[in-house]
């Protein structure tokens, strides 16, 4: 998420809650992001579900402008990524998500359910609210050594900007969150991820 984006058909009151309206909020998000993407900093942009409603509203992806306007790739709901530190290729699942869970341990299964059916190096879901990540182990025969080895894949949940207090969070009575997003340090020697949280 990364406007408001409350309507007049949207749940809940978010459209007199917000500040801005939903232009003003592109025009001020591009604003914010510009530096960033003109540093080469930003990979791309994923459109959420607060996104989503202009879209379903008037078929306009105000992601995909913005996307535009920033000069970034635009990754849709989801998309892989391939980047390449030092000699190291790593592969990176990104996905805006979706869940319902309230703790941030149940927060986490649901990544970690994606995980399943995802092979990926790094698995990052946003839609939470909540910063967290975890490494999951999974052992599989290598027929290159016929061998058992051991691979590592490290999921994220990629945080928050919401307030608590005055929020819907509050009102449904989530546990309040650290605010911020976490930091990927992926390593050039060696294949790992550590995050700084």
């Amino acid at each position: 998420m990364l406007i408001e984006a409350g309507l007049k058909d949207s749940v809940g009151d978010s459209m007199y809650r917000q500040k801005l309206n939903p232009q003003e909020q592109m025009e001020e998000m591009v604003k914010i992001l510009t530096p960033i993407s003109e540093a080469g900093l930003v990979i791309g942009m994923h459109e959420g579900n607060h996104e989503n409603r202009i879209t379903k509203s008037t078929g306009i992806d105000i992601t995909k402008i913005m996307a535009r306007l920033l000069k970034v790739r635009y990754l849709g709901y989801s998309c892989w990524s391939l980047l390449s530190v030092g000699g190291i290729r790593y592969s990176i699942y990104s996905t805006h998500g979706s869940s319902g869970s309230k703790f941030k341990h149940t927060k986490l299964k649901a990544i970690m359910d994606i995980a399943a059916w995802i092979n990926s190096d790094v698995l990052a879901m946003g839609h939470v609210h909540s910063v967290a990540s975890e490494v999951i182990i999974k052992q599989r025969f290598s027929s290159l050594t016929n061998q058992i080895v051991e691979d590592k894949q490290y999921v994220c949940l990629t945080g928050s900007y919401m307030a608590w207090d005055g929020s819907y969070a509050q009102a449904k009575n989530y546990p309040i969150t650290k605010l911020g997003s976490p930091k990927a340090k992926l390593f050039s020697d060696k294949r790992g991820v550590h995050f700084s949280l």
